[in-house]
């Protein structure tokens, strides 16, 4: 990126992040028409457009989730974080007797008010964007001190303050801007500090912001989001294990159709034996492949290992993304029902499944289908090349244990106590807390703890943070642990009971030790169906599983006899054009269409978590549910709401059903599905003359919409797409238990009479 550092900054500079080139004259004519800006005051930033990020040095953190959808950082967000570091950077570069900042803007933007008639206060004031909480506090000299506000469509930023987010940039491990600003002024509801410190962010700065009352820049509306539409914000690096090409064939095509870009690892080889212990060559073939990558390459990369001859695709490339994003680890590994090279294993998995419950039936690891960070799979792959080992799913199985093994219980210790340092048999205890490993207790060091940093035996880690040979050094923390090689990432005080998925305590976020593991046990992602063909079945032209409710998104059998690549198992859904009111018939008496796209559902689900105190059941509904009604959240989204089925959804209804026609809704609202709370709804029917379902957020696991007599649920349907049927007699539905993740949905009835 360039630096500017010669032009003079006047106070009202705007500079402009344009993606689009469509966009700049509009744009542009909002600031000087309607914003009173000078046209030599207008300053454009060519920002990137989604992958030509890859350019600008910047690379996704790897343990970011959206916390509405639960997704990987997209290409589109990446490139928006790009073009306003640009600005912060230009800002930055003015020369210091300058004025004392500028105005950015996003090339959506819509101005309703000249741009020199607000305060300027502090080192932020919004001029735009979404309030996700109440301020708090009443405005002082007509600004309000801003609470957690969303998007960054509009802003002033100091120059001081440009200065000192440029420095807090971590280039290799972004987050959106929209959260990004709000966690540097502090009023960012999901990215506290201890989150921050997490998600490998610089410390907060302590911003201070402010907002004006009433917006003057908003979003025209006009342009789809670039944003939450794209696709995640990384590689994905697809490997086949495979010898022979040519009997690798048919699997390589079925990967490029769905848009992978496959590579086989092994080409030439001997082959492996599958009859018996064997295969480590695989995962050394793949660790070299890994270890070519630069350092750049390697962040933004996700693998895809598979074996060559039996693995074939069921989703695209970006839908498998999705999946593995939603699964909130590092790697993940498919499983199985038996374990196997080594049954004796299976004790130690079925002890980790008691301290982490999971539901699925394929609790033991499966090496034939591995996905992770290029990063965190390279470390997991640390010592593959030692002769000692010999097969690659023991390999990987034995990793995964010595990995949970590193768990140890996190407990503040009172002034003074000192825990001894020393290996303690398993199942011993540390302290009097059960431990369950061959190391002491984990001890929370206070603050301002401090002893002298010696050195330590290779794989010997003071857990406290400080390197002391084994032997209690006199703080009132002090406690060492053994780790197994290779996995040597530092220990961070966390909430005690706060544990991740990985099983050891990292707030529940991807840490990027090795140990981030997790077993597909609900063939999520991946479908073993060596020994499982009783839960197999085929479901409009896919594999369904029965028992866990999943459509698996890549299928693995034990052979290439046991699947025909000839088959329909590719498959890809339904692509209509949103603006072009098309709609399809998915089952008897049930329509689709597209409806809601990707920035109107992010915007919908977080309007509805700044407002718990409306979610409630229905009174007197004999199959209540955790509802929010659309008329208590928001009135104008309601007016909206029936405004949109009128046009769109009321011709429709009225050609397919006539006599029958379409009603304007009586009532709407969201209705939400998780695990803890409310995991299911019983099969009913609704008293409603049509219903409407549009998903707004998938579960990750089980949650489908299902209709029983019509043979038919809405796990294929995207999310955003309105299904719609005649609600008596005909379509009783359910949903079906969700077993991981959330479901989101909005619900839409009509009047009966």
């Amino acid at each position: 990126m360039t630096h500017l550092s010669g032009a003079r900054h006047k106070a009202q500079d705007i500079y402009v992040v344009n993606a689009f080139a469509e966009r700049r004259s509009a744009v542009e004519r909002e600031l000087t028409v309607n914003g009173k800006a000078a046209p030599e005051a207008i300053h454009r930033i060519a920002a990137p457009r989604g992958e030509e990020v890859r350019g600008r040095g910047l690379a996704a953190c790897r343990r970011w989730r959206d916390p509405h959808a639960e997704r990987l950082l997209t290409w589109g967000e990446a490139a928006c974080f790009a073009g306003h570091l640009e600005a912060w950077r230009r800002i930055a570069a003015a020369p210091s007797d300058s004025a004392s900042g500028a105005i950015v803007v996003e090339d959506d933007a819509r101005v309703t008010a000249p741009l020199d008639a607000f305060p300027k206060r502090g080192d932020l004031v919004y001029l735009g964007g979404k309030f996700l909480e109440e301020a708090g506090a009443p405005a002082v000299d007509g600004l309000l001190p801003a609470p957690y506000v969303y998007w960054t469509v509009g802003y002033w930023l100091s120059r001081a303050a440009a200065i000192r987010l440029v420095e807090a940039v971590r280039v290799d491990n972004i987050i959106p801007v929209d959260e990004f600003l709000p966690y540097h002024y502090g009023r960012n509801a999901n990215v506290g500090a201890q989150e921050g410190r997490a998600l490998g962010q610089a410390e907060s700065l302590g911003l201070t912001a402010w907002a004006l009352p009433e917006w003057i820049v908003e979003p025209c509306g006009r342009w789809p989001s670039g944003s939450e539409q794209s696709p995640p914000a990384f590689d994905l690096d697809t490997y086949v294990f495979a010898t022979d090409r040519a009997l690798a064939a048919e699997a390589l095509d079925a990967y490029r159709a769905h848009g992978y870009r496959p590579q086989t690892l092994g080409e030439g080889e001997p082959g492996w034996d599958t009859s018996g212990v064997g295969g480590i060559e695989k995962l050394r073939w793949l660790k070299r492949a890994l270890a070519a990558k630069d350092a750049a390459q390697l962040r933004r990369s996700v693998v895809l290992a598979v074996d060559g001859y039996d693995t074939l695709p069921a989703v695209d490339a970006a839908n498998l993304l999705e999946r593995f994003g939603a699964m909130q680890a590092d790697l993940v590994i498919g499983g199985e029902r038996a374990c196997w090279p080594d049954p004796a294993l299976a004790a130690d998995f079925d002890r980790l499944r008691a301290e982490r419950p999971a539901d699925g039936p394929y609790r033991y690891p499966c090496s034939g289908t591995v996905i992770g960070f290029a990063p965190e799979l390279l470390a997991a792959l640390d010592d593959v090349e030692d002769e000692r080992h010999r097969d690659d799913q023991l390999y990987l199985q034995q990793r995964m244990l010595a990995a949970a093994r590193e768990r140890a219980p996190t407990r503040d210790a009172p002034t003074g106590e000192r825990a001894p340092a020393r290996d303690a048999p398993t199942g011993d205890t540390c302290r009097g807390v059960p431990c369950g490993r061959p190391s002491c207790a984990v001890l929370r060091q206070p603050e301002g703890d401090t002893a002298p940093t010696r050195d330590v035996p290779t794989g010997d880690t003071a857990v406290c943070g400080h390197d002391c040979r084994g032997v209690p050094c006199g703080r009132p923390s002090c406690a060492v642990l053994r780790q197994p090689e290779g996995d040597t990432a530092p220990a961070r005080d966390v909430p005690t009971g706060d544990t991740a998925v990985c099983g050891h305590d990292c707030r529940g976020v991807p840490c990027g030790r090795p140990s981030c593991w997790r077993i597909d046990d609900e063939a999520y992602l991946f479908q073993a169906i060596n020994g499982a063909e009783q839960d197999i079945a085929r479901r409009e032209g896919r594999p369904f599983n029965r028992m866990t409710n999943c459509y698996p998104a890549i299928v693995h059998a034990n052979g290439p006899a046991d699947i025909d690549p000839a088959r329909p198992l590719p498959y890809r859904e339904p692509q209509l054009d949103a603006d072009a009111g098309q709609w399809m018939e998915v089952a008897e008496g049930i329509i689709a269409m597209p409806l809601l796209p990707a920035q109107a559902r992010a915007d919908l689900l977080r309007a509805a978590a700044a407002a718990p105190g409306l979610w409630r059941p229905l009174e007197g509904d004999n199959v209540p549910g955790d509802e929010l009604r659309i008329e208590l959240l928001d009135t104008a989204l309601w007016d909206g709401l029936r405004t949109a089925l009128r046009e769109h959804l009321a011709p429709v209804v009225d050609a397919r059903w006539r006599p029958s026609a379409w009603k304007d809704p009586c009532d709407a609202f969201l209705i939400r599905y998780s695990a803890d709370k409310q995991p299911s709804i019983r099969l009913h029917e609704d008293i409603s003359y049509f219903s409407c379902s549009l998903r707004l957020k998938k579960a990750c696991a089980g949650g489908e919409l299902l209709f029983p007599r019509q043979n038919f649920c809405d796990a294929l349907i995207p999310d955003g797409w309105l299904l719609c049927w005649p609600s008596r007699i005909t379509h009783p539905h359910q949903v079906l238990p969700v077993k991981k993740g959330k479901r989101v949905s909005l619900v839409v009835w009509t009047p009966e009479r």
